[in-house]
């Protein structure tokens, strides 16, 4: 019982060291990749192909769920990038 509760104090012990270590490097690595790929989708944007493409995937997710919300936002998105 006494090594039970010694090995449970030390997992804790390592559990909580590790997942603010985790979060911080995830955060890290998001905020590194955002940073990336920011200026290529904000190019990509201009591109109508590009547009078509995210209407398209937008489509097929809208497909998939059965509530109104989606499809309004979809309409939405679609008079934003002027695509019919």
């Amino acid at each position: 019982n006494c090594n039970k509760r010694a090995l449970l104090s030390a997992l804790e012990q390592e559990f909580t060291d590790y997942v603010p270590t985790l979060f911080l490097y995830n955060h890290y690595y998001q905020r590194k990749m955002l940073a990336l790929l920011k200026p290529i989708v904000l190019t990509f944007l201009k591109s109508d192909k590009f547009k078509f493409f995210i209407v398209d995937i937008l489509e097929k997710l809208v497909e998939q769920s059965d509530n109104s919300l989606d499809d309004k936002v979809l309409a939405m998105v679609k008079k934003g990038l002027d695509i019919e």
